[in-house]
């Protein structure tokens, strides 16, 4: 049943032509296993909105339109719109992931999957992104699977303690980015470097916070796109916007940004310490991106490495790397 309800959510954009991209989540660049220990992303994007056409898409993306529209200066009729659908699974797990037992003083085994329905409105210099998400924690995110499932290719060890995994939670949200191009340049050797900012907001039943971001680009046939971090726990898939915007040579670039996260309320974070863990609550987060892009026609490989700062944890512990591939077919 679900999985015809997946292939049934993903049949507008495999038929009118769409950008996909995959993303991995791990933190075995630290040779670490614990807190995120890793996510899987998996973002469905359609072309430009054509207004007055018939088709799935379309229909899709005047919905979305239609629910985001009320919303104060919230311009959609000026600029392009695209209509985006991506699937995002988290896996946290404690340290010690052959203890069998609960290990209380650590952070609990945890499972989250998110499924988001987003309209992008773009232009040049700027993009937002609108954003309803529903999700559940607990067994029906999967995450024992993929991480055993992991570990087992890899020949490493599995987890042994999912049976204590925090329990079955389901939520909703709506979530809001905005991101700008503040700068840019032309360098010798056919270069360009560019300057951006971001900040965004969540508001739901599992997660709300919001905060702000900046990143610096430099390099060579790159995508007009906007590319900046964003919220900790709801990922946006604006690196695939205009992936096809750039000649079909050989290209690349290199970004370096950071992301500052304030947290209202976090499910995982509140239930894990109801249960006896002794899991931070911590308020504030700072998040470091470092990424080196790869472009050949209208395909993107990334290579990104998350350090993560906060006020009483070890940014060994909480730091992640990430490997992407874009597509725009």
């Amino acid at each position: 049943m679900l999985r015809k309800i997946f292939l049934l959510l993903l049949l507008p954009f495999l038929a009118y032509g769409a950008s996909v991209q995959l993303e991995f989540d791990n933190d075995v660049i630290l040779a670490s296993d614990e807190k995120y220990t890793g996510g899987l992303n998996i973002i469905f994007m359609g072309d430009k909105y054509q207004e007055g056409e018939e088709g799935y898409y379309n229909d899709y993306v005047s919905f979305l339109n239609s629910l985001y529209g009320w919303i104060p200066k919230c311009d959609l009729e000026r600029k392009d719109r695209y209509g985006s659908f991506s699937i995002q699974q988290i896996t946290i797990t404690p340290e010690d992931i052959n203890a069998s037992a609960p290990v209380y003083n650590d952070t609990p085994y945890a499972g989250s999957l998110q499924i988001h329905f987003s309209l992008f409105a773009t232009n040049d210099e700027s993009f937002e992104e609108y954003r309803f998400t529903i999700g559940t924690v607990g067994k029906y995110a999967f995450s024992e699977e993929v991480q055993n499932g992991i570990h087992n290719v890899l020949g490493n060890t599995k987890a042994r303690g999912w049976q204590h995994q925090l329990g079955d939670h389901y939520g909703v949200g709506l979530g809001y980015i905005h991101g700008a191009r503040i700068y840019e340049t032309k360098m010798p050797e056919e270069h360009n470097f560019e300057w951006f900012y971001g900040y965004f907001a969540d508001l739901g039943t599992a997660y709300i916070g919001g905060g702000a971001s900046t990143l610096v680009r430099i390099g060579k046939n790159m995508p007009r796109n906007i590319d900046v971090p964003n919220s900790l726990f709801n990922h946006a898939p604006n690196k695939i916007l205009n992936l096809y915007k750039r000649s079909k040579e050989f290209g690349y670039s290199m970004e370096m940004g950071t992301s500052f996260n304030a947290i209202g309320y976090n499910y995982l974070y509140s239930e894990a310490r109801k249960q006896g863990y002794a899991i931070q609550d911590n308020k504030l987060v700072m998040t470091s991106k470092l990424g080196f892009n790869l472009y050949f026609e209208n395909m993107n490989l990334a290579f990104e490495f998350y350090p993560v700062f906060t006020r009483d944890e070890d940014p060994q512990s909480t730091s992640w790397g990430r490997l992407s591939f874009g597509w725009s077919y």
